[in-house]
């Protein structure tokens, strides 16, 4: 398969840096490339995510919302034994 010039110099940009710039109004989030690049495990090395020059704030938002997000849904769920019970209804 031909990738197309913009996924090329993106995945460069990548392997090069371990960061990807991506403009707000793209589809996909900074978060959504990375989690589909290490799941694919496109990056041998994690070393170019310690650089100093990348901002440890948006890491830390990203992790917030993940938090805030798991907690909302765990929130929904009944109580474990409420669970067990209701499972031979």
């Amino acid at each position: 398969m031909i990738l197309p010039e913009t996924l090329k110099q993106r995945l460069q940009e990548y392997s090069d840096t371990g960061f990807i710039k991506i403009d707000s109004r793209e589809l996909f989030s900074y978060e959504s490339w990375i989690q589909v690049l290490i799941g694919q495990k496109y990056l041998k090395s994690y070393e170019k995510f310690s650089q100093p020059d990348i901002p440890a704030n948006g890491a830390v938002q990203f992790l917030t919302n993940v938090h805030n997000a798991i907690k909302r849904e765990v929130d929904k769920l009944p109580e474990h034994r409420i669970f067990i019970n209701n499972l031979n209804k």
